[in-house]
C-alpha cells in the first residue's frame, strides 16, 4: 500500500502532523488518567496479537536445538508482529483519520481496502482476514495436542492420548481429538456468532450485507 503510485507521501505526513499537533496537549492530556486509562486498554487489546509466539514451546520436544531455536523462534515472533502492525497502522491512519474511526467500527482493515478499490477489494480482503484467522486454529491445535500427550505420558491423563503415530512419530490421538473438538465447536457456534459482529462469522456476514 505504501508503494502505491497513488500514494502523496507528503499529503499523509503533513495530514498526520496536523492531527498530531491537535490531539498532543500536554497540559490536557498526558499524565492523566484517562489518557493511561485508554493507553491501558489498547495495549490489553495489543496483547492478543502477540498470544501465539509461546506455541512453540509445546514441541520443545520435537524441535532441534531447542535451546536455541525457541528463544530465536519467539524474539523473531515477537518483532516480526511489532513491525507488521505498524506498518498495519500507518496505511491505515494514512487513509482513514483517526479522528474518524469510530469505537464500534469492526470493519476498518475492510472499510480501508473498500475506500481505495472498492466494495470487491473490502470483500477480498475480508475472505484473506478469514483465511487467516482460520488458519491460526492450525497451530493451536498443534500445539495444544502436545498437552494431553505429555500428560498422558507422564500418568496423569488417558494413556490413548500418550499414542504415536506408527510411521510419522507425532501424537496422532491427541492431535484428532483437538481437530475434532474445534471442528464441533465451529460448527455449534457458527450460526450464534453471526450475531457478533466482531467475530468471523459476523464479520463476513455483516460484509457481506451492507449496502
Amino acid at each position: 500500500m505504501l508503494c502505491s503510485p497513488s500514494f502523496d507521501y507528503q499529503q499523509r505526513i503533513d495530514g498526520a502532523a496536523t492531527a498530531g499537533k491537535k490531539f498532543y496537549q500536554p497540559e490536557r492530556n498526558l499524565f492523566t488518567l484517562a489518557f493511561w486509562a485508554a493507553i491501558g486498554n489498547a495495549s490489553v487489546k495489543t496483547v492478543y496479537a502477540y498470544l501465539g509466539y509461546y506455541n512453540v514451546c509445546h514441541l520443545g520436544g520435537e524441535i532441534k536445538n531447542p535451546e536455541k531455536n525457541i528463544p530465536r523462534s519467539i524474539f523473531i515472533s515477537i518483532f516480526g508482529i511489532t513491525t507488521l502492525y505498524l506498518l498495519m497502522n500507518i496505511s491505515v491512519m494514512s487513509v482513514i483519520p483517526w479522528q474518524a474511526v469510530n469505537a464500534n467500527d469492526r470493519y476498518l482493515v475492510s472499510s480501508f481496502m473498500e475506500i481505495i478499490y472498492g466494495h470487491q477489494a473490502g470483500v477480498i480482503i475480508t475472505v484473506l482476514i478469514l483465511c487467516i484467522a482460520f488458519s491460526s486454529l492450525f497451530a493451536v491445535v498443534l500445539g495444544y495436542s502436545r498437552v494431553p500427550y505429555a500428560a498422558a505420558i507422564d500418568g496423569n491423563f488417558f494413556k490413548q492420548f500418550g499414542k504415536l503415530h506408527p510411521t510419522k512419530n507425532f501424537p496422532h490421538i491427541s492431535l484428532i481429538f483437538y481437530a475434532d473438538l474445534v471442528l464441533f465447536s465451529v460448527c455449534l457456534c457458527g450460526w450464534a456468532m453471526l450475531s457478533v459482529p466482531s467475530s468471523p462469522c459476523g464479520l463476513w456476514y455483516n460484509l457481506l450485507h451492507r449496502e
